[in-house]
């Protein structure tokens, strides 16, 4: 449970952060650059990581009984996993930022807004 709560408050602090910097930058009439783009994506991916990391820990602590239909531990980790496909913020997003991060061109079109 510590390490859940540890790796899902350090995906929500870093999210928390990078948004709330990028409102206050709107805020100021700054342009959503390249670079903020690439930071709220990473930390989105970030995020959806941590919180699938957070309830695959839960779910193993939870044993047999986790997988049990009745059961919210079955529903949580369908659920988190599942989000973890969406385009939006799904893993796969790490390498489209990865590209950008190292000049090359990205396959997400995020970025070209």
């Amino acid at each position: 449970m510590a390490q859940a709560e540890a790796t899902l408050g350090a995906g929500r602090a870093y999210l928390f952060e990078t948004f709330r910097d990028n409102f206050a930058a709107a805020l100021q009439r700054k342009p959503l650059n390249e670079a903020r783009r690439i930071k709220m994506q990473l930390a989105a991916s970030h995020a959806l990581v941590c919180a699938a990391q957070a309830v695959d820990l839960v779910h193993a602590a939870a044993g047999a009984s986790a997988i049990r239909y009745e059961s919210k531990f079955q529903q949580h980790f369908r659920d988190v996993h599942t989000m973890t496909q969406h385009a939006i913020a799904s893993a796969s997003r790490y390498e489209s930022v990865g590209a950008l991060m190292l000049g090359a061109e990205s396959d997400w079109g995020f970025f070209a807004l």
